[in-house]
């Protein structure tokens, strides 16, 4: 637990005012990039087979029904998963329904640990987030 607030703090100095970590300001590019880049490397055949996670944005089979829940259909298969593009409107659905004026954080959080995840204190939620706002850096 002490570490967890160590990053947090040095998350919290790394960031300059007005960066666009505020909602209302995110470029959903970058923020899909950089997961894209944490789950996979951005590789869209990338497959762990210990949850199933699929394509470039590891997207599990739950995460597909929850979408076609929202969307009201069954418009996406869990194959869907493998092509970048549906896996990308996968995304944006999911975070335009969970978080419509979610931050770069939240939507990182939530996209790592379910609609949620901003609120659940664990070290792989934080290490998440770190890698992604790394990438969000570059």
């Amino acid at each position: 637990m002490k570490h967890r607030h160590i990053i947090l703090a040095f998350i919290t100095l790394i960031i300059p005012p007005g960066f666009g970590w505020q909602a209302g300001e995110i470029d959903h590019d970058a923020i899909w990039h950089a997961i894209c880049q944490v789950e996979s490397s951005g590789n869209p055949d990338a497959h762990n087979p210990g949850e199933d996670a699929r394509g470039i944005a590891q997207i599990r089979a739950i995460m597909v029904e929850d979408v076609n829940r929202i969307v009201g259909s069954d418009k996406y298969t869990h194959d869907d998963a493998w092509c970048a593009e549906k896996s990308r409107e996968m995304f944006d659905i999911y975070n335009r329904h969970y978080h419509p004026k979610g931050d770069y954080e939240r939507i990182a959080r939530c996209w790592q640990g379910g609609p949620k995840g901003h609120l659940r204190e664990s070290e792989v939620n934080d290490r998440y987030w770190v890698k992604v706002k790394a990438h969000l850096d570059q």
